[in-house]
């Protein structure tokens, strides 16, 4: 039959056939680097989000070191709130020894979130909605119901970092569009001790520029959305509000509300990074 046959040098019946003339043109020699120098290892941006404590970044420093890690590069800078962003380039092997490494750092004391930094603008958008009741029903379970409060649906989309969860979390918490004594939109949900329920919707990045079928290549693809997801639900639940309702991702939802106003907006992380208009 055809194929191919491989021998050690050692083999007696390969080096009888390579004496005769007629086989001279069947053998190719061939060999094998030592697997420790044929896979460079390959790099990837790690973000680990954590609570600004000392010692901190000797544990994450000492977990790569367990696991063999190179760390080729270290960026880090103080956040809000007594937290910090700590970008770190390291040499991986392939995508299950990423996930290892990204779970071992995730179970680290004060570690909030580790997300592999991906080519793109950093892009969330979440729609608000002030309402006087909401729940969502998922995968036919029962309902998960606040009273007065916010309904936020979440996207995410491509992003190179986590970095702007935290600020568009406190935003939604604390955006003035309950009324005060006079009736003026002057109080926020966390300062009224209301509740917020969130749902993730990748449909917000919905793109239907073209045909009437909507593309959503634009939405950010698993690990990052769900990262994304569960992160913001962390942050807002430092916010002060009475209690956080959500569902799940990727689950099946049914949604209801009663919006109260009606008042709803639309708060896009892109127009945070467009250069203020000169008057």
């Amino acid at each position: 039959g055809s194929g191919v046959s491989i021998h050690t040098q050692e083999c007696a019946n390969a080096q009888q056939s390579m004496k005769q003339p007629e086989n001279a043109a069947r053998w190719v020699k061939a060999y094998w680097e030592d697997s420790a120098s044929a896979q460079e290892p390959f790099k990837a941006a790690l973000e680990i989000y954590a609570e600004d404590r000392d010692g901190i970044f000797g544990e994450l420093a000492m977990a790569l070191s367990d696991l063999r890690v190179p760390i080729y590069a270290v960026n880090a800078r103080q956040g809000e709130n007594d937290k910090a962003f700590m970008n770190v380039t390291v040499g991986i092997a392939n995508t299950e020894h990423l996930n290892n490494v990204v779970a071992k750092l995730r179970k680290i004391r004060g570690v909030i979130s580790v997300t592999r930094r991906s080519k793109g603008e950093c892009r969330m958008r979440a729609v608000l909605q002030r309402v006087s009741r909401a729940s969502v029903i998922v995968n036919g379970g029962e309902p998960r119901k606040i009273g007065p409060g916010l309904v936020i649906l979440l996207g995410v989309r491509d992003t190179d970092t986590l970095e702007v969860v935290p600020k568009l979390a406190e935003k939604c918490a604390h955006l003035r569009i309950f009324p005060d004594e006079t009736g003026k939109l002057n109080r926020s949900a966390a300062e009224l001790g209301y509740e917020a329920l969130v749902v993730s919707n990748f449909t917000l990045y919905g793109d239907s520029s073209r045909g009437k079928r909507p593309s959503f290549i634009h939405a950010a693809k698993q690990p990052l959305s769900v990262d994304g997801y569960e992160l913001f639900l962390k942050e807002l639940a430092r916010q002060g509000l009475a209690g956080i309702q959500h569902g799940e991702f990727g689950a099946d939802m049914q949604v209801e509300l009663v919006n109260d106003g009606p008042i709803t907006l639309v708060l896009d992380t892109d127009e945070w990074q467009k250069p203020p208009k000169m008057g």
